[in-house]
């Protein structure tokens, strides 16, 4: 997943020129909280 949301970040920012994208995850889903706040997401 870390790689997948590195290639996502890319498209989405590089090529596609978005100016955000927005991660939907449950918030007691520990695992996926912390990989979304390492990839630099905010809340």
């Amino acid at each position: 997943m870390t790689i997948g949301i590195k290639l996502l970040h890319s498209k989405a920012f590089e090529e596609l020129k978005l100016h955000r994208i927005e991660a939907n995850i449950q918030p007691n889903n520990k695992a996926s909280t912390s990989l979304v706040s390492h990839a630099g997401f905010e809340k």
